[in-house]
């Protein structure tokens, strides 16, 4: 059995509350250099060095200067290995998915099985990890992201297109550039190298008595992990046929307990240590590790036997395959696929529907990416299953294209909602200007109806053209502003593919708009000509009296 290699320590944190700015619960368990802390929604001078009774709360930033790195604990033993450089920040309270965000660095993540149903996400730059009983890496920085998945299986969904990529042990997804979001082959011996001296730091801080009660909260966990794992071997090696989930099961305890026996050795080896160099050993600090490394070994050798008895399973498994189980896939994927035709199609004619319309459509695309992610999961395992079986082969890749189809429909279907306000305003605009035509008209007219031969008729004339290019210079504001209106919501939406209706009826507003000011303005432009000539005509008048 390959060795799992990462040395994680806990200590058992206090319980959650529920309102922000209180005790997370979440622990430092180790620390070393300078380790700082600050509420994410403050600035960075509010940040000050942690030490190992530092309290974290709710959504606290974490920051780790260069030649510093840190642990945390959850209450449920969950571990974060925190390398320099690095900026996370912890969940906020009260959410109905538990995350943690890295906005840059690297951290190593020990999560535990959580309770059913229970889920926690690492949120980076460009992607979104889901994760259970699952041991990963998580590495951002300005141009990419990459996670590797050590144990478990990590669901790594692209926060650009909602592609969703599922990677199991010694696998990766790297998002950066024109990348393409996929699995690929991970080395785990050189993940080991890059992580050793960290983890080998675990526990250095800790005084004795913490020590011993880490041992003796591992022994109870690796005590309980053995019970159920034996229950559970029992209980599935009484059954005359085995299913594929029996041994899913079953692998997934075995493989829980891995992920703690190096951990374990590593605890107890620091405390045999200790008691080697102290010129007075403490006794119950060296009972305790004796007893965890008894319970270690003990595990080993069920763990080693229990994935024996799975890989013979699965070599019988392999002879008979459970055809039901793919053709009922295979039904699955048919009926997925007409859905996902279905949205496509009504997709080709979208411009011109509303925002509400666009808006259920990403829904339901989202929703069917969901659906075959967990389709994607199940067709990886009939593949890895029955590896020649055509029919396996050929759902697996179906639900693949699927998924970036799907992937691919949902970036595109989105649009920038226009703002009804922006609508209004624009509508309020162009009834405006419209009523100034009218307006305009009928000071107009009262400018043709000047009597011409009155010996007043250049003053009344004059008069007339300076009221109606004032309140064309009103028009001209109230159409300007028109113009930045429409153009800074134009600019917001250029990145849509579709034009919704609400962005033909902004479009059509803002042509009635122009429509209207131009026609104001060819008069305005033939008024002012007028005014020129009557105003040369008055001067030289003028000029012949004196």
């Amino acid at each position: 059995m390959r060795k799992i290699l990462f040395v994680l320590l806990f200590v058992v944190a206090v319980p959650m509350l529920a309102s922000a700015y209180e005790d997370s619960g979440i622990r430092f368990s180790d620390l070393h250099g300078q380790v700082a802390v600050r509420p994410d929604e403050e600035f960075d001078d509010a940040y000050e060095y942690a030490d190992l009774e530092t309290k974290l709360r709710y959504n606290d930033r974490i920051w780790t200067e260069i030649d510093s790195g840190a642990i945390l604990s959850l209450t449920d033993m969950s571990t974060f290995v925190i390398k320099e450089n690095t900026v996370m920040v912890l969940p906020k309270p009260e959410t109905q998915v538990s995350s943690i965000k890295i906005l840059s660095g690297n951290v190593w993540v020990n999560m535990k099985k959580m309770v059913e149903g229970g889920e926690f996400h690492v949120e980076l730059n460009q992607v979104v990890a889901g994760i259970k009983g699952t041991i990963l890496t998580c590495r951002t920085g300005d141009d990419f992201d990459r996670i590797v998945c050590a144990q478990g299986r990590v669901q790594v969904r692209s926060k650009k297109t909602g592609e969703i990529v599922e990677i199991g042990p010694g696998e990766q997804v790297i998002v950066g550039g024109d990348k393409p979001f996929e699995r690929e082959k991970a080395d785990l011996d050189s993940l080991e190298k890059e992580w050793q001296e960290d983890l080998d730091k675990m526990g250095s801080s800790l005084r004795n008595d913490e020590l011993t009660d880490v041992l003796t909260a591992r022994a109870d966990l690796m005590q309980n992990q053995v019970n159920d794992l034996n229950k559970l071997f029992e209980s599935v090696s009484r059954k005359a046929s085995l299913q594929q989930n029996d041994l899913n099961l079953l692998e997934r305890a075995a493989r829980n307990i891995s992920s703690e026996l190096a951990e374990a050795k590593t605890l107890a080896s620091q405390a045999q240590a200790r008691g080697v160099n102290a010129d007075k050993p403490d006794r119950v600090m060296l009972v305790a590790a004796a007893k965890l490394t008894s319970l270690a070994a003990q595990a080993e050798a069920k763990v080693a036997a229990v994935l024996n008895f799975i890989k013979r399973s699965l070599v019988n498994l392999q002879k008979n395959p459970d055809n039901d189980r793919l053709d009922m896939l295979a039904e699955k994927a048919e009926s997925l696929m007409a859905e996902f035709n279905q949205i496509r199609k009504e997709m080709e004619t979208a411009n011109g529907k509303s925002q509400s319309w666009f808006e259920d459509r990403a829904q339901e695309i989202s929703r069917l990416l969901e659906y075959v992610a967990r389709l994607s999961e199940e067709a990886s395992e009939l593949s890895e299953l029955f590896p020649g079986d055509p029919k396996a082969r050929a759902i697996s890749m179906t639900v693949g294209n699927m998924n970036k189809d799907l992937a691919r429909l949902l970036y595109s279907s989105r649009v920038v909602p226009i703002d009804y306000a922006a609508i209004d305003m624009l509508k309020n605009y162009e009834e405006n200007i419209s009523d100034s035509i009218e307006i305009y008209n009928r000071e107009w007219d009262k400018y043709n109806n000047i009597d011409k031969e009155s010996t007043t008729a250049q003053s009344k004339i004059l008069a007339q053209s300076l009221r109606i290019l004032g309140g064309f210079a009103k028009v001209k504001r109230q159409y300007d502003r028109a113009k930045r209106l429409y153009s800074g919501v134009m600019r917001s939406a250029a990145s849509s593919r579709f034009k919704t209706a609400e962005h033909l009826e902004f479009e059509d507003l803002w042509k009635r708009v122009q429509d209207n000011f131009m026609s104001l303005s060819d008069l305005a432009g033939i008024l002012q000509s007028r005014i020129e000539d009557l105003q040369n005509r008055i001067n030289s008048s003028g000029k012949l009296r004196r």
